[in-house]
């Protein structure tokens, strides 16, 4: 099976002190929020903050008590209380509680319907769930409110991709590329735009994209595998093939316990191991 980036919580986890990950489109809003708080309670604002701070650090789980307790103390303040339920939701999200996620999130749409980090990380949330028409409709208005935000864009193209919307996907894959985007968002844009050339039956088109992600990131495990299997099974090269499967095992060394993977390596290399020298006469 051909493979793309998994969103799992992990990954959350660790983008929380990049810059352009959910917690930080979610804190972004910072700067201005504290002008909406001006008249709150201060230990509903203090609360709010004191959540955001441990969403940034790294520390969700630690972020639900004081971030519960500022939803009920600025339930009067609809923006801050927006903002409230929307870190909240993120708190949950990192830690994998997507019910609640979801739950904070609708909650902060429907005191703020246009709060965008909201959007986003909902839009998240669903495309981890594989509930596609929602993160399509979610990162689609995000996009539309920010078109540089690369991440979403490629969220944003996996979930069009998956969907089978094929020239969504494209456009959505071809903007990270515009974009001033990292040589890994880059890697990940070609990946998906060779996997849509492979949906399309076109498998020298998608070869030469992964080959395209690889000069960006060349130990980038999902365009290697899918390197492997579409020279191995589409274009009947083995001698392609074999290289990109070792490869991808020293790029993902825990791919070692997979015995197809393992038993596809060890047949190549017998096909393509010279044959011995004819015995002197």
């Amino acid at each position: 099976m051909l493979t793309t980036k998994k969103w799992g919580a992990t990954q959350r986890r660790r983008a929380l002190p990049r810059a352009g990950g959910p917690g930080w489109v979610a804190a972004a809003a910072l700067a201005w929020l504290a002008l909406g708080l001006v008249g709150c309670g201060p230990r509903g604002a203090t609360a709010l903050l004191t959540g955001e701070r441990l969403i940034r650090e790294g520390r969700p789980a630690e972020a639900i008590e004081p971030l519960k307790r500022a939803v009920e103390l600025l339930g009067t303040n609809t923006t801050a209380c927006a903002q409230a339920w929307n870190h909240l939701g993120l708190a949950y999200h990192h830690v994998g509680d997507w019910t609640n996620a979801a739950r904070a999130y609708q909650n902060a749409l429907s005191r703020d319907f246009n709060l965008i980090a909201a959007r986003y990380n909902r839009g998240c949330l669903f495309l981890e769930q594989n509930q596609l028409v929602g993160a399509i409709n979610e990162l689609t208005t995000y996009t539309a409110y920010d078109p540089n935000h690369t991440d979403a864009w490629l969220r944003l193209g996996t979930a069009q991709l998956r969907s089978r919307q094929l020239d969504d996907a494209e456009r959505s894959f071809s903007q990270v590329l515009r974009l001033d985007s990292s040589p890994a968002e880059k890697a990940e844009s070609l990946n998906g735009l060779g996997l849509g050339q492979v949906l399309r039956r076109k498998p020298r088109e998608a070869f030469a994209y992964f080959h395209a992600a690889l000069k960006h990131q060349t130990n980038y495990a999902p365009t290697l595998l899918n390197q492997a299997i579409v020279a191995h099974y589409q274009l009947n090269d083995r001698a392609a093939a074999l290289p990109c499967y070792q490869a991808y095992l020293a790029a993902q060394p825990q791919a070692a316990s997979n015995a197809i993977l393992l038993a596809t390596i060890r047949k190549l290399e017998d096909e393509l191991r010279p044959p011995p020298p004819p015995p002197p006469p």
